[in-house]
């Protein structure tokens, strides 16, 4: 039971301690890009929120002066990865016209649309978010297809619908990223993840046939984890499959099988593609013998180059490396306050950690009467007498008194005088 209690303890002490590290480090790296980001919004140089991550898009998604009727702002929009997933940070500053501590900012993209707020950081008149793509958050849509839309706004009076628009992406020229331009993590670290929403899909029967093209081909190699990632049409419950020049264009591969998922309504699959292509073809296979088609009821082949971690030039994907954090630039100002709060609560854990386990506790001692001349230690104990065995033993002794007397009145019997004798 002691060794349970001691997991169970060592168990919470760490949960704790992982909860004090995680708050503080938040609370150093926003303090630190408060005092850093109002520099570089006085300055009007915003490579420091591009080299956030460590990587960025060198061509920002949103670079535009927004002038109202009586509201003006600048609003900047940077897509970065740090190679494990792609953030969109969103700046808004030199805001005027407005006052307030929170803009309304909305993200649509194919996988749905994302709500969440531009917070306004130290006293600065400018906000900031950061929009993680890949759905990292309970309630989160996943956001690494295209994204159509970003539209800002502020709510004067949360007690009434009205609202003031201040932004809104033109959907007419296309949409803000497509899901190739958006996944730089993939890119990053060389990877493959295609991920695809069909817009159209009818029977193969009556679709146009698509004459695959040739690709190119190098040595044989075998691509690792080939990620899939399909949104299922309306209707589609069932597995689908990819057919490609990669498997002699076979309809349905149980190699290349993907699977549905019913809580993200997607069709997935990862895959080890042995080929000599260096620049694979597909097509998707959908159940109900459904293929996606174009405007024209084309089947669609897609294509896509293999990457390998050795063979992606960064430069090529208009990708920049920030090589050690920008030197007029530092993001680490308060990491001092992480060692301190660590070092107070590794303090507080050893002090309860010693008072639980370790303390030794005093043993109670009780005053002894030793008379005049006597030592302590010759003093004797008397052994605690045991209360039932003394009544038991007075009962026997009561016993043997009782049949004594009986065994005398037997022995000596009491002579009577006969009744004649009295009378006389």
């Amino acid at each position: 039971m002691k060794f349970l209690g001691r997991v169970l303890y060592g168990f919470v002490i760490l949960i704790i301690g992982l909860n004090v590290f995680t708050q503080t480090r938040n609370y150093a790296y926003t303090k630190s890009i408060g005092l850093n980001g109002e520099t570089a919004v006085n300055e009007g140089n915003y490579d420091y929120f591009r080299g956030l991550r460590g990587y960025y898009l060198s061509d920002d998604v949103i670079s535009e002066i927004i002038t109202l009727e009586e509201i003006s702002f600048n609003l900047h929009a940077f897509l970065q990865s740090n190679g494990d997933f792609n953030v969109l940070t969103v700046v808004v500053d030199d805001l005027e016209g407005l006052d307030t501590e929170m803009l309304n900012i909305k993200i649509t993209g194919t996988g749905g649309n994302f709500e969440q707020q531009l917070v306004k950081i130290n006293e600065g008149n400018w906000f900031i978010q950061y929009v993680f793509l890949e759905n990292l958050y309970a309630n989160q849509p996943d956001l690494r297809d295209d994204i159509l839309d970003v539209s800002i706004w502020h709510v004067p009076n949360p007690n009434e619908e009205t609202i003031v628009p201040l932004y809104d992406y033109d959907e007419t020229q296309g949409p803000l990223l497509t899901a190739k331009e958006s996944n730089l993590a993939a890119i990053i670290t060389g990877l493959n993840h295609l991920d695809h929403n069909p817009i159209k899909t009818i029977a193969a029967s009556d679709a146009i046939a698509a004459v695959p093209t040739e690709q190119a081909k190098g040595a044989l190699k075998t691509y690792k984890d080939v990620i899939f990632r399909v949104k299922a049409p309306k209707d589609v419950t069932g597995d689908a499959y990819i057919s490609g020049n990669f498997n002699n264009w076979a309809e349905a591969d149980s190699n290349y099988k993907l699977s549905y998922n019913e809580s993200t309504k997607t069709l997935e699959g990862k895959f080890d593609i042995t080929t000599d292509y260096t620049t694979i073809q597909y097509q998707i296979n959908f159940p109900n013998n459904l293929v996606e088609v174009d405007e024209l009821d084309q089947v669609v082949l897609h294509t896509h180059t293999l990457l390998t971690p050795d063979s992606v030039t960064l430069s090529d994907y208009n990708i920049v490396k920030v090589a050690s954090g920008l030197p007029e630039y530092k993001f680490n100002e308060y990491n001092w306050v992480i060692w301190r709060n660590m070092g107070i609560f590794a303090l507080i854990f050893a002090v309860l950690t010693y008072l639980i386990f370790f303390r030794k506790k005093r043993k109670g001692t009780k005053n002894v009467y030793v008379p005049e001349g006597v030592k302590k230690d010759e003093v004797v104990k008397k052994p605690t007498q045991n209360l039932n065995l003394k009544q038991i033993s007075d009962i026997e002794d009561r016993d043997k008194v009782y049949e004594v007397e009986e065994t005398q009145e037997t022995s000596n019997p009491v002579e009577v005088e006969p009744k004649e004798n009295i009378e006389e």
